[in-house]
């Protein structure tokens, strides 16, 4: 999940660009989340970091 600001001057674009992007390749989800999956627990900062920012649903650990 994507969220682009409202006054962001090129968003319909971006959104119409990323939904293009998303039906090319239909398992670009799965690859992403395997992705961040492989981030390993020796580096639970940068799973913190993108749990912060709403970019990762997971504790430092894995678990939901």
């Amino acid at each position: 999940m994507v969220t682009i600001a409202d006054g962001f001057p090129a968003k319909a674009e971006l959104e119409a660009s990323l939904k293009a992007y998303a039906r090319a390749w239909p398992g670009i989800a799965d690859d992403v989340k395997s992705g961040f999956g492989k981030i390993g627990y020796e580096r639970p900062r940068t799973k913190v970091h993108l749990k912060l920012r709403g970019l990762w649903p997971y504790d430092e650990m894995g678990k939901a």
